[in-house]
């Protein structure tokens, strides 16, 4: 797949119908996400709309999504702490559509989100993700996050426990 086909750009609110429709597809695709199929199709447009004002208003946090062809393919977004003492963190998402996994766009939304937080005063990037994600594993030790703690019975699934990593990433050393 050619790169220049994609395109990484923030989110607008006039993408908040597409972004919808994006989670009701990728939420259908996997089990990773905190977001379930049946929490995707409660999704409101008007709600997605006021998600994505807040997160362009923000200083510290952004939504970025994938598009191929005026269809987002995925997102990340980066949403700072905001409490006084933790203000200096911040966690994320990341989504692809599963027809695109392993091309490289979990690692260029990813890297996005590393700049972008470089720029601004955040120090940690943190995260949680499901022990046995290990494609996703692989990216955020690919990108040099740091495992540091393990979440028992993190996530359950269709009457399943599945553990969470912990990780985080320390954009100051």
């Amino acid at each position: 797949m050619n790169k220049e086909e994609i395109m990484i750009r923030e989110a607008q609110i006039e993408d908040a119908a597409a972004v919808v429709d994006f989670l009701k597809i990728v939420t259908k695709e996997t089990g990773n996400l905190l977001m379930t199929s049946k929490d995707a199709l409660a999704l409101r447009i008007e709600n997605e709309e006021t998600i994505l004002k807040r997160m362009l208003e923000s200083p510290n946090s952004i939504f970025l999504v994938a598009v191929k062809k005026n269809e987002i393919i995925g997102t990340a977004n980066l949403r700072a702490l905001n409490r006084e003492k933790i203000q200096h963190r911040a966690s994320f998402g990341l989504s692809i559509i599963k027809n695109y996994w392993g091309k490289g766009i979990g690692s260029r939304l990813l890297n996005e989100l590393i700049l972008y937080a470089k720029s601004t005063d955040l120090e940690i990037l943190e995260l949680e993700v499901r022990s046995d994600n290990l494609r996703a594993i692989h990216l955020y030790q690919k990108l040099g996050f740091k495992e540091y703690g393990l979440y028992k019975n993190f996530m359950l699934e269709d009457g399943k426990y599945y553990d969470g990593l912990l990780m985080n990433l320390n954009l100051k050393s």
